[in-house]
This record gives C-alpha cells, structure tokens and sequence, in this order.
C-alpha cells in the first residue's frame, strides 16, 4: 500500500478506502463481521501515491474464551493483475462474440465447448446448449473430402489453413476460409482445437463470375474476329462482283469503242453513254463499299450525319422503309462511342434485311442524362429470345 508501519498502525482501514468500491458492500461486510461471521469479497482500494489495486479479502472476527469480540483479522490477495486479465479476457470475448467471423472452440472428440454468434446463427442453433452438437453435425460434402488433410497437417504442424464450408440445420451451405489449431494445456498435452473462419460466399460468387465473364469474353473475341473476316470476305465479294466484274466489262466496252471509232457517230455515242451509266454505276457501288469499310467518314461527319446515310443506303437497296428519330444532331459524341453504335446499327439492319421479313424498321438515337440510347425495332417476324445462347450470340 505505500504506507509504513508507524502510518499505519492506528489508522482504521478508511485510509485504504478509494471510493470505488459500493458502499453496500462496505455495510454487508461490517453486518457479518459484527455478528461474527466471516466475510470474504473484493475490493478496489487506494495506496498512499493515490494508485488503485484490487485485493481478495477474507475478514474474520476474533473472539475470547468468554466469546467476546475482541479483534479483526484480515487476510488479503492483491488481485490486480488478475482482474487486469480478467477484464481483458472479457473485452476479448466480447469482441469475438460480436464479430462477423465465425470462431469455435471444441474437445479432441469434436464436440463443441463454445460457438461466437455468428457461428450460432449461420448454423441455425440459436442460444442453445452448444455442448450437445458436434461439428461432424455440420460437415459438408467438401468438408468430408478435405478431413484426412487436415487432420494430418494438424497433427504435423499443429494447424491447418485453407477453403471448407459448413452446412446449417436447415441445409445451407456457406464457404469459408478456416483456420484450425490444435491447443496444449500447461503441462503440454492437447486439450482442445479452435477454428476461424470467413465467409467467403461472395468472393466465391465473384471469382465464379470472373470466370464467366472471361468465358464470355473469349467467346466474344471468336465472334469479333469472326465479324472481321466475314466483313473482309463481304467486302472482298463486293469488289469482285460489284467493281472487278463491272470493270472488266468497261474494259471490253472501251475496247470495241477503239475498234469502231470510224463508225456512226449516233452509234458511237450510244455506246459512250452506256459506258458513262456503267461507271457511274461503279462509282455509287465504290461509294458505299467505302462508306460500309471506311471508319474516317464518322470522324468526319459525326455519328448524326454517318446513321442517316447508314439508314439511307438500306432503304435504297432493301426498299424497306425506316423511320429515324433522334435529338443529337449537334452533339459532339466521341469518335470511338459513335463507331460502336454504328456498327451496332449496321449489323442489325443487315440482319432485319436478311431473315426479319420486315417492311417498317424504326430506329431511335437518343441523349438522356449522361448516356445514349440507341433503339432499333421492326415489325417482322421476330424469334424466340430465350432460346438465344448469349455465350455465343452477342
């Protein structure tokens, strides 16, 4: 307590007293001390330097051979350290009861000595006696496959880490990461094993997505350079059939022009006009190979001006009619945003041309808010959407 002998001898216990400890007990104690009882409790006293401690106290009353109350004697534990502990202990345990991990303790058999709450609850045991359950009550399928490898790590290294899942009463089963470690008592034999563990769910829905959306993307990437050499051999088949074979043909009209420049000149221009219409001809199909092959013209004309010669084309050479709507004929929209739309647009006009059966398409290019909405829509047959694998279709 700080104090010396010569301070203390005299003075009653009040110089002790830190104001700490509830007065009923105070009152209790002397209620069974004067009545000749023993009295045994804590209490939180003060030292000379103003320092509290606690101390286990047992008060018991001395008496006379006439069994008289003579004296007090006190026998006192300072249990600081010990309450110190204690009170960590407590704060550890509550934070471990309110944490979102899962944390057990169990026996070498198994059966479960404590379970945290949220243990408690992805199991569907509630508050209950946790004693009465063994994990093997909860194992999983996984769990059962992974058993011997965690036993012998275990036993090897004292722990194991790694992926296992549980499985509640009603049947859910929750991934985890789990650490599991085997404990020794003092005297060095095991006593007990504890697990740790995270619920996982989510990152294993993520990765599972993950591997998803690269299958998606790898069969994205076979589609996109599928589209290219389909476009390559479109445009190449258009060369040939539209300009190689029309030019060739030109070539044979300017050849028997040479030849019969001593002619009728009525002939010779008849001649020289069916020559003009045929590269003419040629030239409105170069213009639209170019347009359909040629990204500049959207850099150029912008994505307003580039759909309505798009839509303009098709209604040329599908005779179908389109209605256009849109409110972005002065907006400034980046080159590479315009291009997918672009080509979004083409390809679906190409397709309704080919297997819709359509005679109306409507086409909506629209600003709202911060994004741009493109729809396209027409009146043909249509197909069965779900029926679509969208692995492979995009």
């Amino acid at each position: 307590t700080g104090y010396t002998f010569e301070e203390a001898v005299g003075q009653t216990p009040r110089i002790l007293k830190s104001g700490n400890t509830p007065s009923v007990n105070y009152r209790q104690l002397w209620r069974d001390i004067t009545h000749l009882k023993e009295w045994r409790g804590e209490l939180l006293n003060k030292k000379k330097n103003g320092d509290t401690y606690w101390e286990y106290t047992i008060i018991s009353p001395m008496v006379n051979d006439e069994g008289e109350l003579i004296n007090f004697l006190a026998v006192k534990e300072n249990i600081t350290e010990k309450k110190r502990l204690e009170e960590e202990q407590k704060q550890l345990l509550e934070i471990i009861e309110n944490t979102n991990a899962y944390v057990a303790t169990c026996d070498l058999k198994l059966n479960l000595i404590y379970g945290n709450k949220a243990l408690r609850d992805v199991l569907e045991i509630g508050d209950k006696d946790i004693s009465k359950y063994n994990i093997a009550s909860f194992r999983t399928r996984r769990a059962k496959e992974i058993l011997a490898e965690m036993i012998k790590s275990v036993n090897e290294t004292g722990r194991w880490i790694g992926e296992n899942s549980y499985q509640s009463k009603s049947g859910k089963v929750i991934p985890v990461l789990q650490v599991v470690v085997l404990h020794k008592n003092v005297k060095g034999e095991l006593s007990h094993i504890s697990s740790t563990s995270i619920d996982i769910t989510r990152a294993k829905a993520a990765e599972s997505e993950m591997v998803r959306l690269n299958n998606e993307l790898r069969e994205f990437s076979r589609h996109l350079q599928y589209i290219r050499e389909t476009e390559k051999n479109k445009i190449a088949k258009e060369v040939h059939d539209a300009l190689g074979q029309g030019l060739a043909a030109i070539k044979f009209d300017v050849s028997w022009l040479k030849k019969h420049l001593g002619d009728d000149r009525e002939v010779l221009e008849q001649k020289t006009d069916e020559i003009l219409e045929s590269i003419s001809e040629k030239l409105a199909a170069f213009r639209k190979i170019y347009a359909s092959a040629n990204t500049t013209m959207i850099e150029e004309l912008g994505l307003h001006a580039s759909v309505v010669h798009l839509i303009d084309l098709f209604t040329k050479s599908s005779f179908i009619l389109v209605k256009f709507s849109t409110n972005i004929q002065d907006e400034k929209i980046n080159s590479t945003q315009s291009l997918a739309l672009y080509r979004i647009l083409e390809e679906c006009i190409s397709n309704i041309m080919r297997y819709a059966g359509a005679t109306q398409v409507s086409v909506s290019v629209m600003k709202q808010d911060n994004s741009l909405v493109m729809q396209i829509a027409d009146n043909g047959h249509g197909f069965d959407i779900s029926g679509v694998d969208p692995k492979v279709h995009h």
